[in-house]
């Protein structure tokens, strides 16, 4: 919703106008969200609207609130009109993102099919390799803000890399279809025949990778290495935090505690600080192996969102699927960001009336 709104919980928006774009991963949330309460279906005065026309009428007043895939969420936020009152991880379910194709275009072209899901590994592992410069690129060739893209694809990131299509996930989309089914605009659908993994198990063949390897690995890449600040190295991913200096290398640190100190001290430095990256632990307090953490951050704060799994608010029947649970991020000012982290360590944070509400 708007910066400026007087709502903060999502029964604050009853009879309210709250659009999204219908049949998306957002709509699916918000229908979610409402069966989970047992709101009726006219409890909010859902309209359609894309992600640009929905973010425009938010700017200008013109809807009460509008529900979003990524990366809107954590952007409009970051642009500074915008605060989150609800995550899609407080429905308990992963969204998975992925590349559909037509099965008549697959069963005739299936070296195409396997040539694409190779391309989107490799894609991936350069991003695993250099996620800021990745970050930088990606934000150059679609408009979003580095420091946003980072949130879903930098190491701990709520975005996980990983195109093989899990047990679990496929369970989520089983669930989605039991939403759809509630409200009578959906038939039987038999989720598990409309899987077919076949075309990403041969891209995994072809570059000598194990498949069912990854399959049962809900791994991402994490934060690591040596907090200067401390003087100690990471030894506890989850915990540890990043700072984003202008025109630097993106530094990690050990702790939420040691970020923090850090972030003050090179601001006391005259460092321009383009982003802190921390995680909320209470978010990561009620994880299940398909839900979520979270990551917080700042220098306008943003968060990750970030399980033992990842989104990762960072989801099919597609060639390669990438996981990603929901994410969530803030837009306090520097000192709200160092009270929101502490809070957040602790595990007796509420999150960021900006993000969660």
């Amino acid at each position: 919703m708007h910066k400026d709104s007087s709502y903060f919980e999502l029964s604050d928006l009853k009879g309210k106008v709250v659009s999204v774009p219908f049949g998306s991963a957002a709509h699916g949330m918000v229908l979610k969200a409402m069966q989970d309460r047992k709101w009726p279906a006219d409890y909010f005065q859902l309209v359609s609207q894309s992600p640009e026309v929905g973010s425009t009428n938010l700017q200008e007043k013109k809807i009460d609130a509008h529900a979003d895939f990524v990366p809107f969420a954590e952007l409009l936020p970051f642009r500074g009109f915008a605060r989150k009152i609800f995550d899609g991880v407080e429905t308990n379910a992963p969204t998975w993102h992925g590349a559909v194709v037509r099965t008549d275009f697959a069963e005739k072209y299936p070296e195409v099919v396997v040539a694409y899901i190779k391309a989107i590994i490799e894609a991936n592992a350069w991003v695993r390799n250099d996620p800021k410069t990745a970050s930088e690129m990606i934000a150059k060739w679609t408009g979003i803000d580095k420091e946003v893209v980072y949130i879903f694809l930098g190491p701990g990131g709520i975005m996980t890399t990983d195109p093989t299509i899990k047990p679990e996930l496929v369970q989520d989309a089983a669930e989605d279809a039991k939403v759809l089914q509630n409200l009578g605009r959906m038939k039987e659908f038999d989720v598990q025949k409309w899987v077919n993994d076949s075309y990403v198990r041969k891209a995994y063949a072809e570059l000598g990778l194990d498949y069912d390897k990854q399959r049962a690995s809900f791994d991402n890449y994490e934060v690591k290495g040596e907090d200067k600040f401390c003087n100690k190295p990471i030894t506890e991913a989850r915990k540890a935090g990043e700072i984003w200096v202008d025109g630097e290398p993106i530094q990690p640190f050990s702790s939420t505690a040691c970020t923090l100190g850090a972030y003050a001290d090179l601001k006391a430095k005259g460092k321009k600080i383009n982003m802190a990256y921390i995680y909320d632990t209470r978010a990561a307090s009620s994880c299940s192996p398909t839900r979520p953490s979270s990551r917080w951050a700042r220098p306008r704060a943003t968060s990750r969102r970030s399980c033992s799994r990842r989104t990762p608010r960072r989801m099919p029947p597609r060639p390669a699927a990438r996981s990603s649970p929901s994410p969530t991020r803030s837009n306090r000012r520097p000192a709200e960001a160092e009270r929101g982290a502490r809070r957040s360590q602790d595990r007796r944070s509420r999150a960021d009336r900006h993000q969660r509400g």
